[in-house]
């Protein structure tokens, strides 16, 4: 369960401030209109210890991936095709054998014998085995009677991502395992062939530049190997805490990862095919503007395109115009507090574009999918591109690993052909 701070105005008119707690913003968010509350801020509470922002540190899922997926296809197919869910989810426990899965449809299957109101009701029973744009497609799927089409078009949009995922790991694992198994091979040698040479020869040979190299990093390996990863364990472990504890550290790292020449343009491609993506289904599928945008916000980790969200959030909120709430603001608009100032440099151009088509087309769903669409096709290609550049590079440091090693050995038992009475 997250914290909540929301600061609202009671049916009397008085104003208030609450502490609640809840899975999502958007669970939290819909309690409080219901208890008649009119919201006029809400945000999530910073955990105020480390021990307790520990604790939120998630060390695996409750469910795969690619359960999930399995899973939600099912469900609505059947679904489509009318039949009862009760039906459905004691025909998929019959020959489930994955522990994760049996689990979610046990608690589904509890629930469903219970007594449910609709879907939203039942699947909020597994409420964390599930993310906010899944109950906002199921809401907006009860309300046009395609719920079962909804989560099937959900699960294939995962799909289809996790496979990218998928594609990229397959694709560079083999070549960093090949690396792990050269840099072993590099260390073996160093710890243990380059002291035996430097025992053999003493110091009546002079030694090439290579094995010198080898001999220092021997050296500073048997003499230091506490002290050198001591450091950067406790580098990285410093690193961990500040990447996850502070907000304005994360913001920085993230910020100069999309401002790096080749991976940030290609992670500013990745960031803003989900953002249509996930507000092109969204409205498509019957979610309002406003909560479409709300889901987006709570979905993006990145905090440098959470911000661009944000913003957007609070303009549209404040009446500007959907075509007009990407571009940048006047000072005045924004010291004056009329309008909140949107960052630029993280969203591409063309999204303002789609946003303003669609807004006057009245076709924002479709626009916003159809740039996804075109935006996912250019991804794959830059992609298939980065990974062979990546893959080239790994493939090249292990050779030169590879060729350093074999090289300075090779060069220092040549000199001892040339002096044998170099031995000791």
């Amino acid at each position: 369960m997250r914290s909540f701070v929301a600061t609202v105005f009671t049916p009397a008119g008085d104003e208030q401030v609450l502490g609640l707690q809840g899975f999502t913003l958007d669970a939290v968010r819909q309690h409080l209109h219901q208890q008649g509350y009119t919201i006029k801020k809400l945000a999530e509470k910073e955990k105020s210890g480390i021990w307790q922002q520990l604790q939120d540190i998630e060390l695996g899922r409750r469910i795969k991936p690619e359960n999930r997926i399995r899973v939600l296809k099912s469900l609505g197919q059947m679904i489509g095709r009318g039949y009862v869910l009760e039906s459905i989810i004691d025909f998929l426990l019959a020959d489930e054998k994955e522990k994760d899965v049996v689990k979610l449809l046990r608690i589904l299957q509890s629930k469903a014998q219970k007594g449910y109101k609709d879907y939203v009701e039942l699947f909020r029973e597994a409420e964390d085995y599930f993310d906010a744009e899944f109950f906002s497609i199921l809401v907006a799927g009860q309300k046009t009677g395609t719920v079962g089409q909804n989560i099937l078009d959900y699960s294939e949009g995962k799909a289809k991502m996790l496979a990218q995922k998928g594609e990229l790991i397959k694709t560079l694992s083999g070549k960093f395992v090949v690396l792990g198994v050269v840099l072993m091979a590099f260390l073996v040698i160093v710890l243990y062939v380059v002291p035996q040479f430097t025992k053999l020869f003493g110091q009546k040979l002079e030694l090439p530049l290579g094995m010198k190299i080898m001999v220092f990093i021997s050296d500073v390996v048997r003499n230091y190997s506490v002290m050198v990863v001591g450091s950067v364990v406790t580098l990285i472990v410093v690193i961990f805490l500040l990447y996850r504890f502070h907000v304005g550290f994360r913001f920085q790292v993230q910020h100069l990862l999309l401002k790096m020449p080749v991976a940030g343009p290609l992670l500013r491609m990745v960031y803003t095919r989900d953002f249509l993506y996930m507000m092109g289904n969204l409205i498509s599928k019957g979610v309002s503007l406003m909560e479409a945008i709300r889901i987006v916000i709570e979905q993006t980790g990145n905090l440098c395109f959470r911000s661009v969200y944000v913003a957007v959030e609070g303009n549209l909120e404040k009446g500007r115009k959907l075509e007009q709430v990407l571009k940048p603001l006047d000072e005045q608009l924004v010291s004056s507090g009329l309008y909140v100032a949107v960052p630029q440099g993280y969203l591409l151009d063309s999204v303002a574009q789609a946003m303003t088509l669609g807004s006057k087309g009245g076709n924002l769903g479709e626009m916003l999918t159809e740039a996804y669409l075109t935006y996912d096709f250019q991804l794959q290609s830059r992609m298939s591109l980065a990974i062979k550049v990546i893959g080239a590079l790994i493939s090249l440091f292990t050779y030169c690993v590879i060729l350093f090693m074999i090289g300075s050995l090779a060069a220092t038992l040549f000199k001892v052909m040339e002096d044998p009475t170099a031995i000791a």
